[in-house]
């Protein structure tokens, strides 16, 4: 099977702050004529710490708010992870919940192929 560029849809993940970022790949779709792209906020992972922000993103991927406290994602009885210290664990957590963003966003769209970008 030929991969297909014009019959894909393209999200890509990108954080307000990285607009040089953005406006670099933007540009590179534009120079290879790819028109069919969307960006997709990131999900600040050690952002999570603010419970305002829990609840945002808890609405955003219709997610219990119970399940994005940092205490959830540092039990060793949850998962098994090579360290404890938020700032390790976060934004791993936050780069998991962009994709499955990307992935709600796709089945919304009524998206058939998909390539998702960081």
């Amino acid at each position: 099977m030929k991969f297909d560029i014009d019959n894909t849809s393209i999200l890509f993940i990108n954080r307000s702050v990285d607009i040089i970022r953005k406006i670099k790949l933007i540009d590179r779709f534009k120079k290879l004529k790819i028109n069919n792209f969307r960006k997709v906020e990131a999900i600040i992972g050690i952002r999570l710490i603010q419970e305002s922000y829990r609840y945002f993103i808890s609405s955003l991927l219709d997610i219990p708010i119970d399940k994005l406290l940092p205490e959830y994602w540092l039990s060793r009885k949850n998962f098994t992870s090579l360290s404890t210290k938020r700032s390790n664990v976060l934004p791993r957590v936050g780069c998991m919940l962009s994709h499955i963003l990307c992935f709600k966003r796709a089945i919304y769209l009524n998206y058939s192929n998909l390539l998702i970008l960081e």
